[in-house]
């Protein structure tokens, strides 16, 4: 879990020194979140 969190720092010390890092960082977690709201709508519906 510690190496995790170094490799997620170092990448986002690469990003940082990018001109922009803000768009791609942005519209990567976007289909993630997409994908684990349609999951939680469909465990929901199977609750219903």
């Amino acid at each position: 879990m510690y190496v995790m969190v170094n490799v997620v720092k170092s990448i986002g010390f690469q990003f940082a020194r990018k001109p922009e890092p803000l768009p791609y960082m942005v519209s990567q977690p976007l289909p993630w979140q997409v994908h684990s709201v349609s999951l939680s709508r469909k465990s929901s519906r199977a609750e219903e």
